[in-house]
């Protein structure tokens, strides 16, 4: 996957409905691929302020959004190493792991 990940320019995510964690979208970010998404479930939340969040069912507002996004990437506005970072920091196994157990410590206490 990260050779088709890294043929993109911008990944988008049109979801209208459905969607819990999109891991598509911390597939394409881990490798440095910026993202449009739509605002269905955790999409949102984890392209952060680094992707483009848009409303659900506004192709008016998809489309512009998208172009924006690729001027970014052809003008080099795009810091590849924060997305990759961003996954990394919030998403990877030992992240998840140390916020799980802090989690169950709370419960504990």
């Amino acid at each position: 996957m990260p050779a088709v990940y890294n043929a993109l320019d911008v990944l988008t995510l049109t979801s209208c409905f459905g969607e819990g964690f999109p891991n598509v979208i911390g597939e394409a970010m881990a490798t440095g691929v910026p993202c449009v998404v739509t605002d269905v479930g955790d999409s949102a939340w984890v392209v952060g302020n680094l992707g483009t969040v848009v409303p659900v069912r506004t192709p008016e507002t998809l489309a512009p959004a998208l172009l924006e996004m690729l001027h970014k990437t052809d003008t080099g506005q795009i810091d590849r190493s924060a997305l990759r970072n961003s996954v990394v920091e919030r998403f990877s196994v030992d992240a998840v792991t140390a916020k799980t157990e802090s989690a169950l410590a709370e419960l504990l206490e």
